[in-house]
């Protein structure tokens, strides 16, 4: 591409930047030059932050094949068994380290190294650990990985050090110490390593909050410091949590439309946000925080967003920039938010799948048994203007219509944007007939 063509390109998206953003990313730009100019080192500080951790996944110790659908279940240990040979999956493309693990390997593109830098894995080693009765093997497993990623990432500069992926992997990390605590409990010295080592991550993440890019990320970037500052003790935490709520109220009072949905106006990440919303409420209802009215309100209208959107057989529609993903399942989330918010009327068609389970334990399925499911009526026309869809349905004939007419996204965020003005998906007695490509 030529200078002019390129400089052109760059002023039409700075056109449509903020003040703030332009700032942010002229700050983060000099930030990531002074790391790599400097050499900047991650080195573990000698202290010892302590931390009060919360039950999170109550719901694990009551897996069981007759407990979850095995198509679940299933899936998560055979990752976990790939996992084990170092064999790692993403975006479609799979990557074997018979020696050490790649982390910033140069032969797979950036998206899959963010993936692998996540560590979203973590949950399926926590199920693999109780379905395979063999907590200490997937420990093993989970202090290897950590250990590893430390000694490959010391310098500052990699993409382990994005805060997306340092935000996922802080709470990844996070719910692996609860779901192995009595393990890392016996391993004094890998529970120190892992608390400085979330407690320094999470100190990087909060001086280098993605306001330059806002939407998904800036709201992940809030659960993990938030996350932090509930878990660890301390004045530094307290302000981390203080600072991360009253941040993520503003946020959300723009970031949700009067209709639920998301702002960026992707199918997908509008479940991506819910997730992380869902699990953050949790985590302060758990740890005994008050319960926030304006958190428990935007997860239920997106919520009712979300159960609007999908046709009868709960296939997310892939307008914008959308995948069909493994988990949740649209309608596991669903019935999660559900059960958080202890109201039968925001569910689907009852699923309760292996996240529901994590998260609430087998015995929360009582609340969905056929009592508990009352008729819940959709009108058949059904405009969400803020977020411009139109939903046509026939509930009764199983027919479902959702037809893009508005924005493509905020115009600061483009992003998740696709050229998809007209777009629609429809679905006829229950089987999609015509769909976008995603």
């Amino acid at each position: 591409m030529d200078r002019a063509k390129k400089l052109g390109l760059t002023l039409s998206t700075i056109r449509y930047l903020t003040p703030t953003q332009i700032a942010q990313r002229v700050k983060r730009r000099l930030r990531v030059g002074l790391r790599r100019l400097f050499r900047k080192k991650f080195i573990l500080q000698e202290f010892e932050p302590t931390a009060s951790l919360h039950t999170f996944f109550q719901g694990l110790s009551d897996l069981s094949s007759e407990s979850v659908q095995n198509t679940n279940w299933k899936r998560a240990v055979g990752n976990a068994t790939d996992l084990e040979n170092q064999i790692f999956s993403f975006l479609g493309v799979q990557k074997n380290y018979p020696d050490d693990i790649v982390w910033n390997d140069p032969s797979v593109s950036r998206l899959w190294l963010f993936n692998l830098h996540y560590f979203d894995w973590v949950s399926d080693l926590l199920v693999a650990s109780v379905i395979l009765h063999d907590r200490e093997r997937f420990f093993a497993l989970f202090r290897k990985q950590v250990v590893s990623w430390l000694q490959a990432n010391e310098s500052l500069t990699g993409d382990g050090w994005h805060p997306y992926t340092l935000s996922s992997r802080i709470v990844n990390w996070f719910q692996a110490y609860d779901g192995f605590a009595q393990q890392i409990a016996s391993d004094s010295e890998f529970s120190l390593l892992l608390r400085r080592s979330i407690y320094q991550q999470t100190r990087l993440l909060f001086s280098d909050l993605e306001f330059d890019v806002q939407g998904n990320h800036l709201l992940r970037n809030l659960k993990a410091i938030i996350w932090s500052g509930i878990t660890f003790d301390g004045e530094e935490a307290v302000s981390w949590r203080r600072q991360g709520l009253n941040m993520l109220k503003y946020q959300l009072s723009f970031q949700v439309l009067p209709d639920g949905g998301h702002y960026e106006r992707s199918p997908y990440y509008h479940c991506v946000v819910l997730k992380d919303l869902l699990e953050l409420a949790l985590l302060l209802r758990r740890s005994n925080e008050l319960i926030l009215p304006w958190l428990d309100s935007a997860l239920r209208n997106m919520t009712e967003f979300l159960i609007a959107i999908l046709p009868d057989n709960g296939r997310l529609p892939l307008l914008k920039d959308s995948v069909l993903s493994d988990a949740p399942h649209p309608y596991d989330l669903i019935s999660a938010v559900s059960l958080y918010l202890g109201d039968p009327n925001l569910r689907s068609d009852g699923m309760f799948g292996l996240y529901s389970t994590l998260l609430f334990g087998s015995r929360a399925n009582k609340n969905f048994g056929p009592e508990a499911m009352p008729e819940r009526e959709i009108p058949a026309v059904l405009p969400l203007k803020e977020s411009g869809y139109l939903i046509l349905r026939d509930d009764q004939a199983q027919h479902h219509l959702i037809y893009d007419y508005g924005n493509p996204c905020p115009d600061q965020l483009p992003a998740h944007a696709h050229a998809d003005m007209f777009s629609y998906e429809l679905t006829l007695r229950g089987k999609p007939v015509v769909v976008d490509s995603g």
